[in-house]
């Protein structure tokens, strides 16, 4: 409904107009107008709800992600992952809480790349650059498969220039 107030205005400016330019008209005049304008507007409002499916983003693919968090054979505990979708992944952030052995479970994550971020982990250690919004940890999530996450690894990729 929001997207379509700016369209609902316009009319509703138009029908103003034509009710205060049809003052000095004869009847007749008045109606072959009135009918002139509401036959455009109701074209426009046509072609809008006709087009509306195109303008809309893709339906998104909302799954369940479970996977783990570690580095070499340390778990990563505490604090939470953030699923933040990018290249045109369609769907909003999400995050899960990490647990004690590394593990998390996070619910509608929508399908495709995403970036990964660690917020305030509690095992030390964890590279800062982990922790930003524009961390170096990208996966591609996908329906039935789990994400592991291994933090010297991909420490090793950064190092040699595989980064972002």
């Amino acid at each position: 409904m929001a997207e379509l107030r700016p369209l609902i205005q316009t009319v509703a400016d138009a029908v103003l107009q034509t009710q205060q330019g049809l003052a000095g008209w004869s009847g007749e005049d008045k109606i072959v107008r009135c009918l002139g304008r509401t036959l455009m507007w109701s074209a426009v409002l046509a072609v809008q709800a006709g087009c509306a499916e195109h303008w809309r983003p893709t339906p998104r693919v909302e799954l369940e992600v479970e996977g783990r968090v570690h580095d070499g054979p340390r778990p990563i505990s505490g604090g939470w992952i953030e699923f933040i979708p990018v290249d045109g992944a369609v769907g909003h952030l999400r995050s899960a809480p990490i647990q004690p052995d590394g593990t998390f479970r996070a619910t509608r994550v929508g399908a495709g790349p995403h970036v990964v971020r660690l917020v305030q982990p509690s095992s030390p250690g964890v590279d800062p650059a982990f922790q930003q919004f524009t961390s170096p940890i990208r996966v591609v999530i996908e329906p039935g498969e789990s994400v592991e996450i291994d933090l010297a690894r991909e420490r090793l990729r950064l190092r040699s220039g595989g980064g972002t």
